[in-house]
């Protein structure tokens, strides 16, 4: 008689992809973050009402920004084709839906704060 239940092995190896996609797309969103953190975190903060001198130490990372929109670059699309790929074995990430939701969401986040710190240079030029 075949069985279909899943052998440990296989649990253990769905679990691992599971938490490689939201890694994955926690690393993104941090990426993104990150290089964001010279130019628009500042803004935002200011905007928010929180400043004080320690705000200028956030311009010294902008000499790495380039490297943070490659890791950012790189981790979330590593992050999109993990989320939005078809095949789905029953226990991974795409087989439930809230999961997959949160990780997509981290995606959608990062992504955007990684194209608002490569934009903020031509778009400061623009406003100013």
């Amino acid at each position: 008689m075949i069985s279909f239940e899943m052998s440990r092995t296989e649990t253990k190896i769905s679990g691992i992809r599971e938490k490689t996609t939201q890694g994955v797309a926690a690393a993104g969103l941090a990426a993104g973050l990150l290089a964001s953190s010279c130019c628009l975190v500042p803004l935002l903060l200011v905007s928010a009402g929180i400043g004080g001198a320690w705000m200028s130490r956030l311009t010294a990372l902008s000499p790495y920004q380039p490297l943070f929109l490659g890791v950012a670059a790189a981790t979330l699309g590593w992050g999109f084709w993990r989320s939005y790929r078809r095949d789905c074995a029953s226990g991974e990430l795409c087989a439930n839906p809230g999961r997959v939701r949160i990780a997509r969401l981290f995606l959608w986040l990062g992504a955007t704060a990684a194209l608002a710190a490569s934009s903020i240079d031509i778009l400061g030029l623009l406003i100013l």
